[in-house]
């Protein structure tokens, strides 16, 4: 009827209400300070070894559950409220009317779809152990609009390795394709810093594999920056960048992508009807405005985000919900920005 999915981190979190947890066939204590610990040592003997250990671990855990004192209970029920909302609790099914209802929620995972910027940075980290968790992640976007309404954007993203090379869990290399979601339509001028892994990190399969109908659909218009070797194609009723970064242990990495809106500011404006009745009802005639959404990834708790937007002479802020200069998103959900501003000359 339904998937619910749920990020390890939620595991803590959940141990510090319940309190420790004994699986006695092992002969185990979890606690919240060693349950993820415990989950990565045992996929380190064996692949399925942690599916195995969540298997007990699930039971056990709805037992205690039931088993709370009202407090704890409520505390409980907090914890999934907000990890609901913070995307570490994600929720599918299969009745159309529900789903509506957890999309309406934002409790879907779905990628929104908004007027104005957007902004989504997916990693996925292929062959490089549980190392996104001592990962720090640093994203920043310049916004530049020039004097004839066109919009550039800059988008900078750091990747610091926490790690230690000796480590046996922690010394990985993270291999990790980026995806950054930009509005439909988005021109890609320029990308740096991205290092594709070497051609023999890839398994060739003993079985024939044929290529998924939907993934091709889904990629049907895929192109490849002929620099950059950066894929883009559209998806979700987004344009997507992708393209590898590789972070050592102890080391950083760098990447910069800029690319060019499918729209102008007055373009913007004409699909705009609530900005027209605000701009008649304030008595303005020559305001237009930006916004930008950023939505987050699911799981990605070491990432900060922050913007910069840069005016032409011809244009200056009226109203803002932040300091254009020093812009600082939410990392726990999705955030927004919105900028009205007033036209003094335009070219």
């Amino acid at each position: 009827d339904g998937v619910v999915a749920i990020n390890s981190t939620v595991l803590p979190k959940l141990l510090t209400i319940t309190g420790p947890i004994l699986l006695e066939e092992r002969g185990l204590t979890l606690t919240a300070d060693n349950v993820l610990f415990e989950l990565q040592k045992a996929k380190e003997d064996t692949p399925d070894a942690p599916k195995s250990l969540i298997g007990e671990l699930t039971p056990a855990l709805f037992e205690t559950l039931a088993n709370l004192e009202m407090q704890d209970l409520l505390l409980a029920a907090d914890l999934l409220g907000s990890s609901l909302n913070e995307k570490d609790v994600q929720l599918y099914f299969r009745n159309n009317a529900l789903q509506s209802q957890m999309i309406q929620l934002g409790w879907a995972g779905v990628q929104k779809q908004v007027e104005g910027d957007y902004l989504m940075i997916v990693n996925s980290n292929i062959g490089g152990g549980k190392t996104d968790t001592i990962i720090d992640q640093n994203a920043h976007l310049d916004v530049a609009i020039q004097d004839n309404g066109q919009i550039i954007n800059t988008l900078t993203i750091t990747k610091t390795h926490n790690g230690i090379a000796s480590s046996e869990l922690d010394g990985l290399n993270n291999v990790d394709y980026m995806r950054v979601y930009v509005p439909k339509g988005s021109t890609l001028l320029q990308a740096e810093g991205f290092t594709p892994p070497p051609a023999s990190l890839f398994e060739t399969s003993a079985t024939p594999l044929k290529q998924d109908e939907d993934m091709l659909l889904a990629i049907s218009n895929e192109s490849k920056d002929p620099g950059s070797k950066t894929d883009i194609w559209d998806e979700s009723g987004k344009t997507v960048f992708g393209n590898w970064v590789q972070t050592g242990p102890g080391k950083s990495s760098t990447i910069t992508l800029t690319y060019a809106l499918p729209f102008m500011i007055d373009e913007l404006n004409e699909r705009d009807t609530a900005f027209e009745a605000a701009k008649a009802k304030l008595g303005f005639k020559n305001l237009t405005n930006y916004s930008l959404f950023v939505q987050k990834q699911s799981g990605a708790d070491k990432r900060s985000t922050t913007a910069r937007i840069h005016l032409p002479e011809s244009l200056k802020t009226v109203w803002s919900t932040a300091d254009i200069e020093s812009i600082e998103f939410s990392n726990l959900t999705d955030d927004s920005l919105n900028l009205l501003m007033e036209t003094l000359k335009y070219d």
